[in-house]
């Protein structure tokens, strides 16, 4: 059986927690990055207008629907 002494056992089971939470955090942090890089890909953002939309089709051009106007798909300008 291991011995410990309850301050031991206590700072353990501090460290478990906090790097529970510092890889939940990086994981979150991670996956939202992933996330925003593919909405981004996907998006066309309205040069008249500046509206953000996703296009019903895959052409490389397609229709505001804000205000009507043509634009080519491309990537948005990083925030």
């Amino acid at each position: 059986m291991i011995r410990l002494h309850l301050g031991s056992l206590i700072v353990v089971v501090m460290l478990l927690g906090v790097s529970l939470v510092v890889t939940l955090w990086t994981w979150t942090l991670w996956r939202e990055r992933r996330r925003e890089i593919r909405r981004r890909r996907i998006a066309i953002q309205c040069r008249i207008c500046n509206c953000n939309y996703q296009p019903a089709t895959a052409s490389p051009t397609s229709q505001c629907p804000a205000c009507g106007s043509r634009n080519q798909r491309g990537a948005l300008n990083p925030i």
